[in-house]
């Protein structure tokens, strides 16, 4: 998947992002078709959750100083209702 996108975006990091989304968005797929083959779907709650990311940089390792890295910054906190 990365190899999808590493002439296509600015950067390293930016193609490696959008091929993880891409998988993601695969494996998610995959899940709920096994749900439903397994006849599981029809109580199943899937809850999906993400915080708003990184801010993405090419000279720190992909995270600029002040991104997301840690449980610890506020920027994680992701509040959820089911």
């Amino acid at each position: 998947m990365f190899e999808n996108y590493k002439a296509m975006v600015l950067g390293y990091f930016v193609a490696k992002y959008y091929a993880m989304c891409e998988w993601f968005d695969k494996t998610s797929g995959q899940l709920l078709e096994k749900l439903e083959a397994e006849e599981l779907h029809e109580n199943a709650l899937v809850v999906y959750l993400c915080d708003n990311g990184w801010i993405q940089s090419t000279d720190r390792n992909g995270y600029a100083a002040h991104s997301e890295r840690s449980p610890n910054e506020m920027g994680t906190h992701t509040p959820i209702l089911f």
